[in-house]
């Protein structure tokens, strides 16, 4: 399932009984260069190439997904979260925004599309 788009990317759901043995046929369509290095699919073979797909939570699944709008979404990887909003500092963002901040507004359909809420 589609979960957004952009220039350069897309997250989707991938419903599999095993993510990584799938990637591990097919390791040349993938950087895996931001895995963890001990984790069996680590390789800085396709580091940065173009064309590659790269996981954005590298080798930590996401738990749960929440997109307000174009470039505002969040993953929650449990301790850790992966948050985007455009036109906002990023220090900012990582000091203030927290993956909660985003399912507390899509929940309760309030200050929607306000930034000031996060």
């Amino acid at each position: 399932m589609l979960l957004f788009t952009d220039t350069d990317s897309l997250c989707c759901h991938i419903q599999t009984p095993n993510l990584h043995r799938d990637m591990s046929e097919a390791m040349d369509l993938f950087d895996t260069s931001n895995f963890d290095p001990d984790h069996s699919l680590y390789s800085r073979k396709n580091h940065r190439v173009l064309g590659k797909m790269k996981s954005e939570t590298g080798s930590t699944p996401p738990l749960e997904f929440v997109g307000l709008r174009a470039k505002m979404y969040s993953l929650s990887c449990g301790n850790k979260s992966q948050t985007k909003v455009k036109g906002i500092k990023k220090n900012y963002v990582k000091k203030k925004v927290r993956h909660q901040s985003f399912v507390d507004i899509l929940r309760n359909n309030t200050n929607r599309g306000h930034v000031s809420a996060l």
